[in-house]
């Protein structure tokens, strides 16, 4: 049986104050470098768009996750790295186009 306890009331209440007040996502700014971190795992592929902001701590400017066809689920993984890549610079097009500086992606993919 679950009890409600005053711990877990605590951190709820916190978790609905921090998402409701902090900003979650920051607007793109062109004259920043923008970070890509990009993951795929057997049935879907995830990556996000940040920022540094206030030094250099990364904002969070954008989130995609999607799940894949059935054909691209037979996919080897390192394919399904590369496309989650591939993915994500047609989903953003519009916001690299013209940047000023380098645009980094992280992968834990050793080759790519």
């Amino acid at each position: 049986m679950f009890s409600w306890e005053v711990e877990i009331e605590n951190v709820f209440q916190y978790l609905k104050v921090s998402s409701t007040t902090t900003p979650l996502l920051i607007h793109s700014n062109p004259s920043k470098p923008f970070v890509f971190e990009i993951d795929a795992f057997d049935f879907r592929l995830g990556s996000v768009l940040s920022q540094p902001r206030d030094g250099d701590l990364l904002h969070l400017v954008h989130f995609r996750s999607c799940k894949f066809f059935p054909a691209k689920i037979n996919y080897e993984i390192h394919d399904k790295k590369l496309l989650a890549i591939v993915d994500v610079f047609k989903e953003w097009h519009h916001l690299l186009e013209g940047v000023q500086h380098e645009i980094i992606v992280y992968s834990d993919h050793k080759n790519l």
